[in-house]
């Protein structure tokens, strides 16, 4: 009798010894993550953050730079909640969607539903009654992501929005800045120089900067890859931030333009200078953020890649 009250106290000892190590239900709540991605352009002193090359429109008046913002996707558990984006230090010009006369301002809020299941009439129901230009969003649809809801009937696979931007000191690299300068202020910045050639574009691509002196140099040299060579480096840009599919949509989205339009008329000597936009820099552009009825974490990856045209 003794020995088995014994075991009982024991056991009952361990039970609880193993309750109090274990976590209590719920603690840790899921998380939702942001995703964003985007190229970011220059045209002389001016930067232009966006998502579709064709998308730029004439500049706002009165601010040096315009940020036209990339497309925003939400993945995780179903959610309820708001999301906010904010000019840093200009406003908001453009949102998709938007309600019908909503009012210009520093930020802009939606309050948005995210499902899991995308409904089967969704061709039918992606939001056509907003407008955002003429862009072709059907590529933007193909990554996986959360179904969008908005209370006026709006429903798609992602969030846009554009803004004015005063703010340039954000940016590592400059406008037509010299190759040499870049290099000096920002050894440890990964980047890609694609370079015009009269047998086609070359592209050169380094973990750090302090790797690419002399690429004046290096415009007709063989150690050039080949312009689809770049998608791989973007994979590695974007390692541990957006997801493959959303690195696909914006390579079939800028392809084009990295290897026409942006380097087109560029002067002897220069190239176009990629890099990805270090994530302490993003919010003196713009900030994103997303509350969530259900108390969910939240985690933010943005992936903006600026292009910006520089002296060899």
């Amino acid at each position: 009798m003794y020995t088995c009250r014994r075991c009982e106290m024991i056991l009952s000892m361990m039970i609880a010894a193993v309750a109090v190590s274990q976590p209590s239900a719920g603690r840790e709540m899921p998380e939702v993550q942001v995703h964003e991605w985007g190229v970011i352009t220059f045209e002389a002193f001016m930067a232009n953050a966006q998502a579709a090359p064709d998308s730029v429109p004439p500049a706002v008046p009165d601010y040096p730079m315009v940020e036209r913002a990339p497309v925003v996707y939400f993945h995780g558990p179903e959610f309820t909640g708001s999301f906010t984006v904010a000019a840093t230090d200009g406003v908001i010009t453009d949102l998709y969607p938007v309600a019908a006369g909503a009012p210009a301002g520093a930020s802009y809020t939606w309050q948005i539903e995210g499902l899991l299941s995308w409904p089967e009439d969704r061709d039918a129901r992606r939001g056509l009654s907003y407008g955002a230009r003429n862009w072709d969003m059907e590529g933007w649809r193909i990554p996986y992501s959360l179904w969008l809801r908005t209370a006026d009937g709006f429903e798609d696979g992602f969030l846009y929005y554009e803004a004015t931007v005063n703010r340039t000191s954000a940016f590592p690299v400059r406008y037509m800045q010299s190759l040499g300068e870049a290099i000096s202020a920002h050894p440890d910045l990964p980047a890609a120089l694609i370079v015009p050639g009269m047998d086609g574009p070359r592209v050169v691509s380094a973990a750090r900067l302090e790797l690419l002196p002399g690429l004046a140099t290096l415009r007709q040299a063989r150690i050039c890859s080949s312009p689809d060579d770049l998608l791989r480096v973007l994979y590695d840009w974007s390692i541990d931030t957006v997801d493959i599919d959303e690195v696909n949509a914006l390579w079939a989205t800028w392809r084009g333009w990295l290897f026409g339009e942006g380097i087109d008329g560029l002067p002897d000597g220069c190239g176009l200078f990629l890099y990805p936009l270090p994530a302490d820099l993003q919010d003196e552009i713009s900030t994103i953020d997303l509350t969530t009825d259900q108390g969910y974490q939240v985690g933010y990856r943005r992936f903006l890649i600026c292009a910006v045209p520089v002296s060899l």
